[in-house]
């Protein structure tokens, strides 16, 4: 967390990466995996 105090627009495009579909869409798929 400290990394993104010092960095705001890593933060901002970081959380835009997380907002798109096809990341979340990934991340469904490899939690399904993992079970």
């Amino acid at each position: 967390a400290q990394l993104f105090a010092a960095a705001p627009h890593v933060k901002a495009w970081l959380d835009a990466c997380h907002a798109r579909p096809a990341f979340q869409a990934m991340w469904t798929a490899r939690d399904a995996e993992a079970a």
